[in-house]
This record gives structure tokens, C-alpha cells and sequence, in this order.
């Protein structure tokens, strides 16, 4: 029976004799990355209205063309330019207690402008608006 306790305690207490003989080792850290951003995306959209569905997708493609060109006068390479699909779409008017009444077509091409050199990026704003850009959207920083 002697034994049996002697066993007993010796079991219970090695578990606590080995804990303390590993060694552990917790280590936290933070670190913070601050870089000055050196390519702006510029994202635009052309709208135009025309009594003619094919007259507004001519006056679209005239202006996304412009746009384009002032965009390439600038220096922005054609790898960096993408420009969407010109799309149209009827536009109507509610009077009220009337039926809708068409009143004309809206066609609108979106196109997006890698910047990568920043320091133009001011003088792109003007440029592009001049050229035919109806709305321009925040400008992402990469």
C-alpha cells in the first residue's frame, strides 16, 4: 500500500516538475508602413442626350475620343487607358396623370486613366472636363 501511495505522489508532482523545466517565449510586435502613393487612378464617365439613339453614340464617341487623345497628349500611356462600351438608353418623362412620353436618348462611356505621374494629376482634371468628361469619380491612390 506504501508503494502504491509513494507512486501516486510521484505521479502528481512530475507534471509540475516538467512544466517549469520548458522554456517559453511570447513575442508581440507592431509595425507601420507610411509610403508616399506614386499611381492615381482617374475614373470618368461621358453622358450626352440626342433626340437620335445614333446621333447620342456618334457625340459619345466623338468626346470619349477627345478625351482619349488629350489623355495620350499628356503622357498616359496606352497600356494605362481602359475605356468601356458606349451604352444607351431611352429617356423618358413622367408628367403627371399622363402616360410617359420619350423625350430623347442618353448615351454614356465610362473610361479609367492610370496616372503615374502624380504630379500632373491636377492639370488632368481640367483637361479631361474640358474635353467632353461629364463626371469624374474619386480618384484612388496606389
Amino acid at each position: 500500500m506504501r508503494n502504491i501511495i509513494v507512486m501516486a505522489l510521484l505521479l502528481t508532482l512530475s507534471p509540475l516538475g516538467f512544466a517549469e523545466s520548458v522554456p517559453v517565449v511570447s513575442v508581440s510586435g507592431v509595425g507601420v508602413v507610411e509610403a508616399t502613393p506614386d499611381i492615381a487612378i482617374m475614373k470618368g464617365r461621358i453622358t450626352v442626350e440626342h433626340d437620335l439613339p445614333d446621333q447620342a453614340v456618334q457625340s459619345v464617341q466623338v468626346k470619349l475620343d477627345a478625351v482619349i487623345r488629350y489623355l495620350k497628349s499628356k503622357g498616359i500611356e496606352t497600356e494605362d487607358l481602359q475605356a468601356a462600351q458606349i451604352l444607351v438608353n431611352h429617356k423618358w418623362q413622367y408628367p403627371r396623370n399622363k402616360p410617359r412620353e420619350l423625350v430623347g436618348f442618353e448615351a454614356y462611356a465610362s473610361f479609367t486613366a492610370k496616372v503615374r505621374d502624380i504630379s500632373l494629376l491636377s492639370s488632368l482634371y481640367g483637361g479631361v472636363m474640358d474635353a467632353g468628361v461629364t463626371e469624374l469619380e474619386s480618384t484612388q491612390f496606389d
